[in-house]
């Protein structure tokens, strides 16, 4: 028969303490990361989404406002003022990813004008990251045409 002493029981409920508040810091970490990761989607989602509206509409304004800006004004601040309740800061997270989107807009036309004043070349696309790389051959741009479009 195993003899279990006061003090074997002391240890053991200490341990399981330990464990329980192991455990608990675990859980808590993974909170704050998954509320991390959350808020990163949101505002990378929203940034996407506006980006995506721009390529295809050249860009919505409405009463002068481009819409990434309004949207991303109002978005933010209603969640700021806690129009949402708990939910508040995901409006505040859609509202950044706009103004987002509004800063690389507005930051990209200041680059090319910048560019465009000083005699610089203004480069757009995978460009910059083609350099030095020759460009397809007409036999080589066929084949890989066919490739994409799934035709042997």
């Amino acid at each position: 028969m195993v003899q279990v002493t006061k003090r074997d029981a002391m240890a053991a409920v200490h341990r399981l303490d330990s464990i329980k508040r192991r455990i608990a810091s675990i859980k808590e970490r993974a909170e704050e990361t998954t509320e991390r990761l959350v808020a990163a989607a949101e505002v990378t989602g929203a940034a996407f989404g506006m980006g995506v509206l721009q390529g295809k509409t050249g860009g919505v304004e409405l009463f002068g406002v481009p819409l990434e800006l309004g949207l991303g004004l109002g978005l933010t601040g209603f969640g700021l003022l806690g129009g949402a309740g708990k939910h508040s800061e995901h409006l505040s997270n859609l509202g950044t990813g706009c103004l987002a989107a509004y800063a690389t807009t507005l930051g990209r036309g200041v680059g090319k004008t910048w560019a465009s004043k000083s005699g610089q070349v203004s480069t757009s696309g995978v460009a910059p990251l083609m350099a030095g790389v020759a460009p397809l051959s007409p036999v080589e741009m066929a084949l890989a045409q066919r490739a994409a479009a799934g035709i042997p």
